[in-house]
């Protein structure tokens, strides 16, 4: 019998999928209980923004960052999902253009 090796991921999917899988972990808690405070990664991760931005919004005081020990900055995940709902930008068309009356 001839066994198959597993199809081998490319180095562009690896990320990916350990990317899925942190977001995963950061949406539910081991126990089945959804977290209530994130760190800015899983933060990330939950919101399908970028660190960066999650960063951006606690530095603009969109976002209260909580900072229980040094080094450890949290975000509450009812802030976090309020001002997501709370966002009522209009989505942009045409990439940059902008239409002329």
């Amino acid at each position: 019998m001839d066994v198959e090796k597993p199809a081998t991921q490319s180095p562009v999917e690896q990320p990916l999928c350990e990317q899925s899988r942190r977001a995963e972990a950061a949406r539910v808690k081991t126990d089945g209980l959804p977290r209530r405070f994130f760190t800015v990664a899983n933060a990330a991760a939950y919101t399908d923004l970028s660190i960066e931005s999650i960063r951006r919004l606690i530095c603009s005081g969109k976002l209260t960052a909580l900072r229980p020990v040094r080094g450890r900055i949290l975000v509450d995940r009812q802030e976090l999902e309020a001002l997501v709902r709370a966002s009522t930008a209009p989505t942009r068309t045409g990439r940059g253009k902008r239409s002329r009356t």
